[in-house]
């Protein structure tokens, strides 16, 4: 064989397993850095099609979070009484995290643990979902207490104190 010839082979080979090498060492080695980097977007991607659980009021029937399936597949975060349980609840976007009960429960909501899904059920259609939340807050009083703020910088909160249960979390500006 023409040894120009072979030594340009050598520097391919060469080249493709310092190819799979590396390739092989980010896949592998390096792949729970790649998951947690943040401009990774894919677990945001995959987010989008799981449906968090419901945030309740105390009463077990006032939704204060919701998972609203948009025609596309993808599931917006929605939030009925606006800007009223901002406090406690915060809020969820699935590239930028969350804040409040949003991320203190995000695993609850998200689904134990979150995308536990195999391919199989990816396949057969069937959807991560995440467990409902029931919390303290009462609407009304939650209602009251921005009533009784009126737009007047401060915060109420109101906790039962044998229980130390939270039922008012109120602030302004929110």
């Amino acid at each position: 064989m023409n040894r120009p010839i072979s030594r340009l082979f050598l520097v391919v080979l060469v080249m493709f397993a310092l190819l799979v090498a590396f390739t092989s060492r980010w896949t592998i080695f390096d792949a729970s850095a790649l998951k947690t980097n943040a401009d990774n977007k894919l677990q945001g991607l995959e987010q989008q099609y799981v449906q968090r659980g419901e945030i309740v009021a105390d009463d077990g029937t006032t939704v204060l979070a919701d998972s609203v399936r948009e025609p596309d597949g993808i599931y917006e975060r929605e939030y009925p009484f606006g800007q009223l349980f901002a406090a406690p609840i915060g809020y969820y976007n699935p590239y930028n995290c969350c804040a409040g009960l949003e991320a203190y429960r995000n695993g609850v909501l998200a689904g134990s643990p979150p995308q536990q899904s195999s391919i199989t059920d990816q396949l057969e259609g069937k959807r991560t979902s995440g467990d409902e939340v029931v919390t303290t807050l009462d609407a009304h009083a939650q209602q009251v207490a921005y009533s009784a703020l009126a737009g007047r910088a401060g915060a109420v909160v109101a906790i039962v104190p044998s229980t130390g249960a939270i039922r008012v979390f109120a602030d302004a500006p929110t």
